[in-house]
């Protein structure tokens, strides 16, 4: 597993004040597990950025303990989680004292790889332990020159019909449902999207082209499309310039859509939606030879 080093860590963190952001996604493979993670937060924090942690939920106590003292108005931690079923007992028990000891610091995540998926745990977790009344939901996404489990785009019609019930239930509990990358809006019907958003749920469908930094400073747009047009940090001067980079090299393939009739849709073209997630895009066109340029 690749660490990315503190000295490289200052590389970034200027970097983003240059850029004149004032927060930063930590994310992995899973954070807590760097030798030096605290060191990693406390550097952030001391340069005044907030910091969004991502954690599969299962970490040490004593990264625990650390996480508990942080202001919890300068870091907001989310646990991205999996059905009960999919953990064996120790990694479950894990989970459970994670939520517990941190509470309403986290806010859960839920990644839809199948149609056969119950999302209701969700909303007994955040119950129990009295976490933020707030989920994050996603698809799973073709990752390109990987053979990842995700949710094939014919299935996300049934999905969708999932998601309302289930958004029913979160209006209940009064937990709100933040709309996270792979969905089109075609997807859904007019009555659907008035009904998400009666729920304070309105639904998302376009890209938000969130700039990822590795631990050796390459960037890419997104996971998905990590193994394209690779760059380093050192290539660009601010986080726009690395936008406008991938964005200039992604808007043909993003005007193709995932499906037939996303040539011409208003909708696109307008960018309320980004015609679903370029890792479809570029499975269905069977794209490998830009891989690295």
């Amino acid at each position: 597993m690749q660490h990315i080093s503190l000295s490289r860590l200052k590389l970034v963190i200027n970097f983003i004040k240059r850029s004149r952001k004032t927060s930063v996604g930590i994310l992995g493979g899973e954070p807590t597990l760097h030798p030096r993670f605290q060191e990693a937060i406390q550097m952030i924090l001391d340069s005044g950025m907030e910091i969004q942690l991502f954690s599969n939920g299962i970490i040490k106590k004593e990264n625990v303990a650390f996480l508990n003292k942080i202001d919890r108005s300068m870091c907001e931690i989310l646990i991205n989680i999996n059905n009960p079923g999919f953990y064996d007992r120790h990694n479950w028990r894990s989970i459970n004292y994670v939520l517990k000891a941190l509470q309403d610091r986290v806010s859960l995540g839920f990644n839809i790889y199948s149609t056969q998926v119950d999302m209701d745990f969700l909303l007994l977790l955040i119950k129990k332990y009295r976490l933020k009344k707030r989920i994050r939901l996603g698809m799973s996404l073709p990752v390109l020159g990987d053979n990842n489990k995700y949710l094939h785009l014919a299935d996300h019609r049934r999905i969708i019909e999932k998601i309302i019930r289930f958004a029913k239930h979160c209006d209940k509990m009064d937990t709100v449902i933040i709309f996270d990358c792979g969905f089109r809006l075609c997807d859904f019907t007019e009555e659907e999207c008035g009904r998400l958003t009666y729920f304070n749920s309105p639904p998302i469908s376009h890209c938000r082209m969130p700039i990822d930094v590795g631990p050796d400073l390459t960037v890419w747009p997104c996971f998905v499309t990590s193994k394209l047009w690779n760059k380093k940090l050192t290539d660009f001067n601010n986080i726009e310039e690395i936008r406008e980079f991938y964005v200039n090299r992604v808007k043909q393939f993003r005007l193709l859509g995932t499906k037939n009739n996303c040539l011409g849709c208003k909708y696109l073209r307008r960018g309320q939606c980004s015609g679903g997630c370029l890792g479809h895009i570029f499975k269905q066109l069977n794209i490998k030879s830009l891989y690295n340029r």
